[in-house]
């Protein structure tokens, strides 16, 4: 397997694989489909960015709960979409085939899914509840912190780094940097 920097520099050719729109913007979030995961949160904010025509959402982890379902259903959010257990992999053509990772946990004492995403060249958001995202953050804001509910912060950082490509690029350097050492 190519090192991860290298993989995402294949962004295309993994999103063509996938079956993954090349000319959409897309977040990956990764967990288990519980509470703790706060895809409610994901999922409002996603919303409150009023452009989910232009952003495709990818969940992967499992078969989310049914109140997570609802909301998706409710609000005819089809650029959501939920993948079940991947392999090691596959997970990695995912985050490869990705543009920015934001994680809602309500609580994980680290958070190995934002490690993964930074080797990619991910930007990252995160709860102020993830240990991993706390750590990169305290470094040089490497990470994008937001109050665990505040679903306009987190609208507003997708929105930052969707619109202002100076600032994308700066973050997605920085994930690289600092897993690289």
């Amino acid at each position: 397997m190519r090192k991860h920097s290298e993989m995402a520099k294949h962004k295309n050719d993994y999103r063509k694989e996938l079956g993954v729109d090349t000319d959409r913007f897309i977040i990956i979030n990764v967990g288990r489909p519980i509470k703790v995961k706060g895809f409610n949160i994901l999922l409002d904010a996603y919303m409150k960015t009023n452009i989910t025509d232009k952003i495709d959402l990818y969940i992967v982890g499992g078969e989310p709960q049914e109140d997570i379902k609802r909301i998706v259903e409710d609000n005819k959010l089809t650029n959501v979409h939920f993948i079940g257990l991947l392999s090691t992999e596959e997970l990695n053509k995912y985050y490869a085939a990705s543009d920015m990772m934001v994680f809602t946990s309500r609580g994980d004492v680290w958070g190995l899914v934002v490690n993964e995403a930074m080797s990619f060249g991910l930007p990252v958001v995160s709860s102020d509840k993830n240990g991993a995202g706390i750590h990169f953050n305290s470094l040089d804001e490497e990470v994008i912190m937001c109050e665990l509910e505040d679903r306009d912060a987190y609208a507003k950082a997708i929105l930052k780094l969707y619109n202002d490509k100076v600032f994308y690029e700066k973050q997605s350097r920085k994930s690289l940097e600092v897993i690289n050492g």
